[in-house]
C-alpha cells in the first residue's frame, strides 16, 4: 500500500471538477490527507481554490509538496513547517496573504527549494528578522525564489552560503546589492531583475561568485564602469545587464569569462565602441547592444566570435546585424550556436521548465 502511495502527481487533464483544496484533502472517507505514506504530492496547474487545510501536516512522508499555479488562498498555515521531510516545497503563482517568517523554515533541515512568489503582492515574505542560521543541509543546493519583499538582508550570503539559485526578481528592493552575495561560492544562477539598486555590482560578488552561469541585473538603476580588472565570474554563459544606468567605456576584465554565449547591454548609457576584445568570445552567440551611445564602426574584428549582434547605430531600432552573411560559417557555426543559446535561454527563464531542471539538478548534486 506505501508503495502505491508513495506518489501522486494529479495534472489539469485529470482533474476536471477537482477544485477546492480542503474538501479534496480533508474527506474523511478519500481525502489525500489520508495517505501518510505519500512523499511526492504534485496537485500543480489546476484551478483548485481555498485554503490549505490543517490536516496537511498528517503527511508526515511527504518529501515534495507542489501547490503552485491554483487560485488558492489565505495565509500559508503554521501545519506545512511540521512537514519536516520536505525537500521541495512551491506554494507560487497563487493569491496567498498575510505574513511569514522566512527563519519559520530554519527546522526544516531536508529543504532544497523554496518558492513563495504570489500573484495579488499581498503575500509578505519577513527576511528582517534577527540573524538567524537555517539547518538547510550543508551539502544540499538551496533553492530560492521570493517576491513581492520590500528588504534583501544584507546578510544573505552568510546565512545562505551554499544557495544554488536565487531568484529575488520583480521586488521593490532599494539601495545596493548586498555585498554578501559574494560569500555564496555554489551560486550558479542569480537573478535580481526588475528592482530598484541602485550603485555599482559589487565587487565581492564578481570576485566571489566564481560558479555562477546566469546572471541576471536587467531593469535596475544599477551604474558606474562595467568590466573592471577584478572580474572573476570564469564560468558565466549567460549575462543580461540591459535597462540600467552604466556608463563610461567597457572595460577587458569581461576576457576571462570566456565561456560567454549571451550578453545583452541595451539600454543603457555606454560610450565609445564596442571593443574588438568582444571578438575573443569564441562561443558568444548572442550579443545585444541596442539603445546605448556606442560609436564608430561595429565590431570590426569579430566577425568569427557573434553569430547575431544588435547593431548599436542601427536603422531601426533593434536591428539584428548578421556578421555571416554570405559566409560558409553563416550555414553552421552561427546557426548552431544561436539556436543552442535561443533554445537555452528559453528554457532558463521559463519559469516552468526552469525549475524541472534545477529540481532535477538540485537532487543529483544532493545525491553525490
Amino acid at each position: 500500500m506505501a508503495r502505491k502511495e508513495a506518489k501522486l502527481s494529479v495534472t489539469a487533464a485529470k482533474t476536471r471538477g477537482f477544485e477546492h483544496l480542503y474538501a479534496e484533502l480533508e474527506d474523511k472517507d478519500k481525502g489525500l490527507c489520508n495517505l501518510r505514506s505519500l512523499q511526492e504530492l504534485d496537485i500543480s496547474g489546476n484551478s483548485l481554490k481555498g485554503s490549505i487545510p490543517p490536516c496537511i501536516s498528517n503527511l508526515t512522508s511527504l518529501r515534495l509538496l507542489d501547490l503552485s499555479e491554483n487560485n488558492l488562498g489565505g495565509t500559508i498555515p503554521s501545519d506545512v513547517l511540521r512537514l519536516k521531510s520536505l525537500e521541495y516545497l512551491s506554494l507560487s503563482l497563487n493569491h496567498f496573504e498575510g505574513s511569514i517568517a522566512l527563519s519559520s523554515f530554519t527546522n526544516n533541515s531536508n529543504l532544497e527549494v523554496l518558492e513563495l512568489d504570489s500573484l495579488n503582492n499581498e503575500l509578505v515574505v519577513d527576511t528582517e528578522n534577527a540573524p538567524w542560521k537555517p539547518s538547510f543541509s550543508a551539502k544540499s543546493p538551496t533553492i530560492i525564489k521570493l517576491q513581492n519583499q520590500c528588504l534583501l538582508p544584507a546578510s544573505i550570503g552568510h546565512i545562505f552560503p551554499n544557495l544554488l539559485y536565487l531568484n529575488m526578481s520583480g521586488n521593490s528592493f532599494q539601495g545596493s546589492i548586498p555585498h554578501s552575495i559574494g560569500n555564496m561560492s555554489e551560486l550558479w544562477s542569480l537573478d535580481l531583475s526588475s528592482n530598484n539598486f541602485t550603485g555599482e555590482l559589487p565587487e565581492r560578488l564578481v570576485m566571489g561568485c566564481n560558479k555562477l552561469f546566469a546572471l541576471k541585473l536587467s531593469h535596475n538603476n544599477l551604474q558606474g564602469q562595467l568590466f573592471p580588472k577584478k572580474w572573476n565570474l570564469t564560468r558565466l554563459g549567460v549575462l543580461f545587464l540591459d535597462n540600467n544606468l552604466f556608463s563610461g567605456q567597457l572595460l577587458p576584465g569581461l576576457v576571462t569569462s570566456s565561456s560567454l554565449g549571451l550578453l545583452d547591454l541595451s539600454d543603457n548609457a555606454i560610450l565609445g565602441k564596442l571593443p574588438d576584445w568582444i571578438g575573443e568570445f569564441s562561443v558568444l552567440g548572442s550579443l545585444s547592444a541596442s539603445r546605448s551611445s556606442f560609436k564608430g564602426p561595429i565590431l570590426e574584428n569579430c566577425g568569427r566570435s557573434i553569430g547575431a549582434v544588435s547593431d548599436p547605430n542601427p536603422g531601426d531600432p533593434g536591428e539584428t546585424v548578421d556578421l555571416f552573411k554570405d559566409s560558409f560559417l553563416e550555414t553552421f557555426v552561427p546557426s548552431c550556436v544561436v539556436a543552442f543559446l535561443g533554445v537555452a535561454a528559453f528554457i532558463y527563464f521559463n519559469s516552468t521548465c526552469r525549475m524541472i531542471f534545477q529540481f532535477i539538478e538540485a537532487k543529483l548534486l544532493s545525491s553525490r
